[in-house]
């Protein structure tokens, strides 16, 4: 069983504005950092992208538009060799919204990297939070 650990944002935004925003795939690179390079959509109805990570060009798939709040998303080389993929959900509490993502410490991941690394995407989110609560 992989480790893992939840991180929880409230967006100070009603959960249709906040669904609404961070569904669409195009809006992903205003809130990740990573994606200052390249972000091209690479077909799947609009849900495939390539990307530019600092570990190479990667395929981001992202989840069909649905009725449940699932924004889930999947980092996978080009080649097939790395998959991740990210427990994304918004929850819909009262006038605002809660985003919760699960990470999973993958094989091989140290404790102290895997620590780090959720760190990293803590600040995404917070970012993610401030975009959709601006616009």
């Amino acid at each position: 069983m992989l480790k893992s650990q939840i991180v929880q944002v409230q967006i100070n935004r009603s959960y249709d504005a906040a669904y609404r925003i961070i569904s669409k795939p195009e809006n992903f690179k205003r809130w990740s950092p990573v994606l200052e390079a390249r972000f091209e959509p690479r077909g799947n109805n609009g849900l495939d992208w390539l990307v530019d990570l600092p570990t190479g060009t990667a395929i981001l798939r992202f989840s069909a538009p649905n009725d449940y709040g699932v924004l889930d998303y999947t980092v996978m080389a080009e080649d097939g060799s790395f998959s991740r993929t990210t427990a994304l959900r918004l929850i819909r509490n009262q006038e605002v919204s809660e985003l919760v993502i699960m990470f999973f410490q993958q094989s091989g991941q140290t404790d102290e990297a895997f620590a780090s690394y959720v760190e990293w995407a803590k600040t995404d989110f917070m970012t993610l939070k401030t975009v959709v609560e601006s616009l």
